[in-house]
């Protein structure tokens, strides 16, 4: 018995020391879910501005170097989508930054919110990226029946492999956030009937 309680006394001192507290209860467990997406946000939050700001750049160097109407073209749809998508954010992540409180059903309520919210980031990105498209096959076609493709053009094609690229993950984001959605549902029921929230 003794050599049984001092092995326990062991782990628990490890796992003290190391920061590995494991979450035992429904509630540990989502509340360490929380600050992670929570902690997740604010490292995506960092990567879209080190983005935006390296396409600002990159698409004022290609203005310069190319100028004129196709390379103005760019710089235009450069600066209309990083706003649009900007003002998208923006309002798109309002209130979900935090926990509503500490319960079980907040905890709840927010990871179901946030899930709702990225499908609905899902659907903003392949609603633009379909408008880029429209845009960028314009001008590939204005170059194919000029004959002349300049680094403007390529720039074009560059961005619609990069639309492609993002209308999967959007796609895949979305699949994802609905089985969150029905998992988080499903947790509320079982919580509702115990009585548990």
């Amino acid at each position: 018995m003794s050599a049984n309680l001092e092995a326990s006394w062991q782990e628990i001192g490890a796992i003290w020391r190391t920061g590995e507290q494991r979450a035992t209860t429904l509630h540990d467990r989502l509340a360490t879910r929380v600050q992670r997406q929570s902690d997740r946000l604010r490292i995506i939050v960092a990567g879209e501005i080190v983005l935006t700001l390296s396409i600002l750049v990159a698409s004022g160097a290609v203005i310069v170097r190319n100028a004129g109407a196709s390379a103005v073209r760019i710089g235009a749809m450069v600066l209309l989508y990083t706003a649009a998508i900007w003002a998208f954010t923006l309002w798109n992540r309002r209130g979900i930054w935090s926990p509503y409180g500490e319960t079980t059903a907040d905890f709840v309520a927010l990871l179901r919110v946030r899930a709702q919210r990225r499908i609905r980031t899902a659907w903003f990105c392949i609603s633009v990226i379909s408008l880029a498209a429209i845009m960028v096959s314009r001008e590939i076609a204005r170059a194919w029946r000029a004959g002349t493709f300049t680094f403007a053009d390529w720039v074009w094609i560059a961005l619609g492999a990069y639309s492609l690229s993002v209308v999967l993950w959007s796609v895949a984001y979305w699949r994802l956030a609905r089985r969150e959605i029905r998992e988080l549902d499903t947790m509320a029921r079982e919580l509702g009937n115990t009585g548990s929230l």
